[in-house]
């Protein structure tokens, strides 16, 4: 027995979509009016460009565009988050001062980000997709569209989680490091306090 995605199927998929991002987009509202920060926007940004583009059901240029924001968001997420990774490390195990380098975490993520959005939208890339019937990569020939995912997309994700992995696992192996090597030294200390009273 196969599989078919009916047009019902997919309607009700979009659907779905569009309420969940909603959903998102009213909570990351809120969030940001309650803590203000700058990823929070980004992600207000995210789900607003998701609804969007779930409630989009046939070609037009809002479809190219919320595409356009939505991947721009997920750049721009994905490329902060490895800034605050990043940032972790230098400050922990190499002692440098994170403040400075907040402004460029900033500005290289939003001009990566816009480094790989907008030539796959000024190449019309990004519009209705003929093969899934939904607003993503609008090419309907497999492998320039592969191509196109994989090259602004995909890699950069997955480079970015390998990074963030990295400095994280880093930060963790630095911080048992010192734990162990501290340890003996607390349980002297305690001793010697305990003994006192």
């Amino acid at each position: 027995m196969t599989f078919v995605f009916t047009p019902k199927m997919q309607s009700i998929s979009n659907r779905i979509w569009t309420i969940t991002s909603a959903d998102s987009k009213l909570f990351l509202s809120t969030s940001i009016l309650i803590l203000g920060t700058v990823t929070s926007l980004d992600r207000t940004a995210l789900g607003a460009a998701g609804a969007a583009a779930g409630s989009l059901a046939a070609p037009s240029w809002g479809c190219g565009f919320s595409v356009f924001i939505f991947q721009y968001s997920l750049e721009f997420t994905n490329f902060m988050l490895f800034c605050v990774a990043l940032n972790l490390q230098l400050v922990v195990v190499h002692r440098c001062n994170g403040r400075r380098m907040e402004k460029f975490y900033i500005i290289g993520s939003i001009l990566i980000s816009g480094a790989l959005t907008i030539p796959p939208y000024a190449a019309d890339q990004y519009g209705w997709d003929p093969l899934e019937d939904v607003c993503w990569y609008g090419n309907s020939e497999r492998g320039p569209r592969i191509s196109w995912e994989i090259g602004t997309q995909l890699t950069w994700g997955t480079l970015t989680a390998l990074g963030e992995l990295c400095a994280s696992t880093t930060v963790i192996m630095i911080l048992l490091i010192n734990y162990v090597r501290v340890l003996p030294n607390q349980n002297l200390i305690y001793t010697a306090d305990s003994s006192v009273f």
